[in-house]
């Protein structure tokens, strides 16, 4: 069984509260800001998250990336863009709020 990944301090710091504990499967695009890639020849990658005007495109060639070097690749380091994460999940929480608080007809 895989052990779990929890998000990186750096990460958590923004908003302990909500991040702390959190158990990462996936990460959306969107949220993004870069990866770093180290292959087993010890050369490291930077890769920015742009977002593109194609997100689907933009996730094919992520995947390409990794089944190209797969075989190569050491380690890979995320970097979440955590601000971002915190202000949607702030919004749709306001959003949600004011759903149930709002008076039945």
């Amino acid at each position: 069984m895989n052990k779990p990944v929890f998000l990186p301090n750096d990460i958590v710091r923004h908003w302990p509260e909500v991040f702390k504990g959190i158990k990462v499967k996936a990460i959306p695009l969107e949220y993004l800001d870069a990866f770093h890639v180290t292959f087993s020849d010890g050369k490291k990658w930077i890769v920015e998250c742009k977002q593109p005007d194609r997100p689907a495109n933009y996730e094919r060639e992520i995947r390409a990336l990794f089944n190209e070097y797969g075989p190569v690749i050491k380690h890979v380091e995320f970097k979440v863009d955590s601000a971002r994460v915190k202000n949607y999940i702030q919004k749709e929480t306001r959003k949600f709020m004011k759903r149930k608080n709002k008076p039945k007809s």
